[in-house]
């Protein structure tokens, strides 16, 4: 409803799964609400949104903030002047409390009331969708969410981890090398082709690095600093 807290505005245009978003000039309390106790961000770049169509809850991420949208009319962009606008990308969507599903079989249409996803809703999106999932962190959107990996997807697909430098790559595959040797799955052994030498000091303990160039063949070598070698990790 438009008086609840998590209100935001409505929909103003639909392309696809592009939603185009007018904030509420009147019923938008303040751009940081307390909902249940917790403080949400309205409008962020990368956040959720839902959309309620009758029993149905749409979900869509923030990419764009208020600015008209570029590929309007001249009429429309006229209709936008003066007002905060939101774009969202749809991405899924859930009946009441059943699992959240990418895609979409219902778009929302003019006017649909558009909220601010609560951490029940966030729960929701990123629930684990098997009994094979390793928690790897935690979620930058709530603290008390975790992230979790589907490890039968991991293991049988092939799969990258991209980001430019700095942006935690090594860290993600050290933190996803952890979650796979504890907790559930402590039996569990993984073969590190590292040829900088990033990860052995990640694992000491449980872990046996090997140089191929050793004149005695894969023979153990802790605390190697660098060379074409590689890491089992694993008890």
């Amino acid at each position: 409803m438009r008086t609840d807290a998590t209100f935001l505005g409505t929909v103003h245009r639909v392309v696809g799964a592009q939603v185009d978003v007018v904030l509420s000039p009147t019923e938008l309390p303040s751009n940081s609400p307390i909902v249940d106790g917790r403080v949400y961000r309205l409008g962020q770049i990368g956040s959720f949104v839902r959309i309620p169509i009758g029993f149905l809850n749409v979900y869509g991420i923030v990419s764009q903030v208020g600015s008209v949208p570029a590929d309007t009319t001249e009429e429309a962009q006229i209709a936008f002047r003066g007002q905060k606008t939101l774009q969202v990308q749809l991405v899924g969507e859930a009946y009441r409390n059943e699992p959240f599903n990418r895609g979409l079989s219902t778009y929302p249409t003019l006017d649909d009331e558009v909220h601010v996803v609560t951490h029940e809703d966030l729960a929701r999106i990123y629930a684990p969708s098997a009994r094979s999932c390793v928690i790897i962190g935690v979620h930058s959107a709530s603290e008390s969410l975790p992230a979790n990996l589907d490890l039968d997807k991991l293991v049988t697909r092939h799969s990258a981890i991209l980001g430019s430098t700095g942006s935690g790559k090594s860290n993600t595959v050290a933190a996803i090398l952890k979650a796979l040797t504890s907790g559930s799955h402590p039996n569990a052994q993984i073969i590190v082709i590292d040829p900088h030498g990033e990860y052995h000091t990640a694992f000491g303990g449980i872990s046996k690095v090997f140089r191929i160039d050793d004149p005695a063949g894969l023979s153990q070598v802790l605390g190697v600093p660098g060379g074409w070698g590689g890491i089992q990790v694993g008890k």
